[in-house]
């Protein structure tokens, strides 16, 4: 009988749900999580620990946005280990040992990285298309303070669209991660924290930041290309042509790690609000998506980590030698005479900088 029974539940068909091994999915983000903070964190104390970088939009930029993905890749990295223990679905396999708040403070940090990385994507494209434009070179004033406004503004807007929903006590365990959703119900079927109304519009509002945001780098991507490929002189053109590919290499893990995940997450969580499947999501769909999102979303600290280190390694390995011969502090970062350079090596603006001689310098400066 124990023979039957066992062979005949080893060859049963498997429900559509069973076919899927949906426990890992809480368990990829532990590994693509602690990467990505492991990239962040290289990122940081990089730049932070370089009088030269610390001077430098370029590497300011990058600085900033490193400091909101290492705290979003952290809860991500902990995944379900933050959610309140008695959200668990099965007793006997429960990973969950958090708290209310460890899971609301994970939705925040979570909703302000969603919505300041892409911020940041958009300030880093902004500053590359100026950059080989020679915008610098006839405004060496204005670079200085050219990231000033984004930090600004970014800091404004992110933690003022996180905090809404901080204050409603929206902020609850969604898979493996704590987001903007409805958690509990009582008697009469009412949510206890959270309601549906919130969750559509920041499901919303998450997608369009990074499709207007995708839009817009690609343009500005297009448009940096367009700019350097024009060029008349040989050697700003091969210069600007690196730089731009620089942009092209932070363009790429930004839509890796955002435009698809944002996707799902709209069509997962649209379905609940309107309590069916209008855009007939299959279980294999639903499985890639949340697989994929595990796995890419968190990333973007790691990628960055790549990209970042390109330009430098290039020249360690001596691929890219064409510059090496530029100093280091005569910069266009430092064309206006800043504090950083030394005095017999600021740029005098009366002689005038042609760009043969400025784009060099930014493309040394990314090092």
């Amino acid at each position: 009988m124990e023979n039957y029974l066992g062979g005949s539940m080893m060859h049963r068909n498997l429900n559509e749900w069973e076919k899927y091994d949906w426990s890992i999915v809480q368990r990829l983000p532990h590994f693509s999580g602690s990467a990505s903070v492991i990239g962040s964190f290289i990122l940081i104390v990089t730049i932070i620990c370089s009088r030269r970088r610390r001077s430098h939009p370029y590497h300011r930029l990058m600085l900033g946005m490193s400091f909101y993905d290492i705290f979003m890749s952290f809860f991500m990295a902990m995944a379900v280990w933050v959610h309140p223990e008695n959200s668990c679905w099965d007793a006997n396999d429960c990973q969950k040992v958090g708290t209310v708040a460890s899971c609301t403070a994970y939705g925040f940090f979570y909703q302000l990285g969603a919505v300041t990385i892409p911020l940041y994507n958009v300030a880093l494209a902004t500053y590359i298309a100026f950059a080989t434009k020679d915008h610098f070179t006839n405004n060496p004033s204005s670079h200085r303070r050219f990231d000033l406004v984004f930090h600004l503004v970014i800091l404004v807007v992110g933690v003022t669209q996180a905090i809404i929903p901080l204050i409603l006590e929206d902020y609850n365990p969604y898979d493996w991660l704590c987001m903007v959703v409805p958690w509990g119900q009582d008697e009469n079927g009412n949510y206890l924290r959270g309601n549906l109304t919130t969750m559509i519009i920041y499901a919303y509002m998450n997608l369009i930041v990074v499709v207007v945001a995708s839009c817009y780098v690609t343009a500005a991507m297009i448009y940096t290309f367009c700019t350097v490929v024009f060029k008349p002189d040989q050697q700003s053109r091969g210069t600007g042509i690196r730089v731009a590919i620089m942009g092209l290499l932070y363009t790429i893990p930004f839509y890796i790690t955002w435009i698809i995940p944002s996707i799902f997450f709209y069509l997962f969580l649209n379905n609940w609000y309107t309590g069916s499947n209008p855009y007939d999501l299959t279980f294999f769909t639903r499985y890639f998506g949340l697989v994929y999102t595990a796995v890419f979303l968190p990333m973007q600290g790691f990628f960055n980590l790549f990209v970042y280190f390109v330009p430098l390694c290039l020249k360690v390995v001596g691929v890219d030698q064409t510059y090496n011969s530029v100093p280091r502090e005569s910069s266009v970062y430092d064309s206006d005479g800043g504090a950083d350079a030394p005095r017999e090596s600021r740029v005098d603006d009366s002689a005038g900088a042609d760009a043969s001689t400025m784009h060099p310098t930014i493309y040394d400066q990314m090092c």
